[in-house]
């Protein structure tokens, strides 16, 4: 039996079943980290574009790191995974992403 990358040997039907189930349960679990991960990943790249959007736009960095930290996580469930993720850090918002973003920040500040 394969559990992960590691082969264990099955001798007897209970422990073949104790660890039948192990395995079974074990890819909901990490895939419930992974998705917890990638969302802070994303939660992540959402904040650092708004931080550089923000100075480019103000010049100062006066208060932009907490203000987008709180934008990032106003913003983020009303956008999209895909909409996060084709952000470019140095590259302007546009669109729906800057309107949320823009909104969230004012509501922040």
């Amino acid at each position: 039996m394969r559990l992960g990358s590691v082969v264990v040997p099955v001798r007897g039907s209970a422990i073949g079943a104790f660890l039948t189930a192990v395995a079974a349960a074990m890819p909901a679990s990490v895939a419930a980290q992974s998705d917890s991960a990638s969302n802070a990943a994303l939660g992540r790249k959402l904040m650092d574009v708004c931080v550089y959007d923000q100075f480019r736009r103000n010049g100062s960095s006066e208060g932009v790191a907490s203000a987008c930290k709180c934008a990032a996580r106003r913003a983020a469930p009303s956008l999209q995974a895909r909409q996060i993720e084709r952000l470019q850090i140095g590259v302007p918002l546009t669109g729906d992403v800057r309107d949320e973003v823009y909104k969230a920040l004012a509501a922040c500040r």
